[in-house]
Parts: C-alpha cells; sequence; structure tokens
C-alpha cells in the first residue's frame, strides 16, 4: 500500500486526505498545532467546485452544508432597495466544513502537534522531518 504523508491538517490537508484514503492510500496528516483546529471562518459560498469535490470524498450535498439563500438584495445609504435579483446559494462555514471532512479521518491518521520543518528525497520516497527530531517515512509529501 502507497502511504501519504500531508503537512497541514486544515481542509486542504483533509481533502487531500480523504481523496488518496478512498484511493487505497495510507495517509497520515501532520498538524503544527497541538489542538484540534476551529474557529476558523463563516461566510464561505459554496460552489460546483466544491460540491463536486465533497460529494466525491464524503458524499455531502448542499441540504447538509449551511444555509440557503434564495435572493440578493442591494440597499442605498438610507436602506433602500436599489436591487433585488434571484441569485441562489448555499452560504456555509470554515468550521461545518472541516468538521465533515474531519469526521471520516480515523484519529490515528492525525497527528496534533507535528510540525513539519524538513524533508528529503531517499531511494524510496521521502523522508519527513518533524520539529520534535522525530522522522516519518512515505511514498508521497504533501503540504497543504
Amino acid at each position: 500500500m502507497q502511504k501519504a504523508a500531508i503537512a497541514g491538517g486544515s481542509i486542504g490537508g483533509l481533502f487531500v486526505a480523504a481523496a488518496l484514503r478512498k484511493r487505497g492510500w495510507a495517509v497520515t496528516i501532520y498538524e503544527r498545532s497541538n489542538v484540534e483546529l476551529s474557529g476558523r471562518g463563516t461566510g464561505i459560498v459554496t460552489h460546483d467546485s466544491l460540491n463536486a469535490a465533497l460529494a466525491e470524498v464524503i458524499g455531502a450535498d448542499l441540504g447538509d452544508l449551511g444555509v440557503s439563500v434564495e435572493r440578493r438584495v442591494v440597499f442605498d445609504r438610507n436602506s433602500a432597495p436599489l436591487r433585488d435579483q434571484s441569485f441562489p446559494q448555499v452560504v456555509t462555514s470554515w468550521d461545518l466544513i472541516y468538521q465533515k471532512l474531519r469526521a471520516i479521518i480515523p484519529d490515528a491518521c492525525y497527528e496534533l502537534g507535528k510540525q513539519v520543518v524538513d524533508y528529503a528525497s531517499t531511494p524510496g520516497g521521502v523522508e519527513v522531518r518533524f520539529a520534535d527530531g522525530s522522522v516519518a517515512e512515505a511514498d508521497l509529501l504533501i503540504g497543504a
């Protein structure tokens, strides 16, 4: 089984980990923070690319990603509507996307407090070096 090391446990790292795991890879995410990530933002508008990526790795649909917004209204300085148009979208948050992705990655594959500080190519792949002096080996290293 091919083994991937992912430096970074935020949304990008979780997405790539989930996609590789679906394809049979053994994956370990190394997150430099000592605590689970949270509270990184709100107001993410979903779009076709995000929806397709989520559907690919976790089977999410628009119904459970956030709040549906059907219209956009633009107001002037006096709060009078200037424009009102249909513009359906689903808005979500960083936390919701993170939690959905994090839920499908086993805890044993997500190491907190592991800051990648260096790497070196080896005949068998890559050697990953951490701030604490430890080393891991993998076939592939992805910076996320």
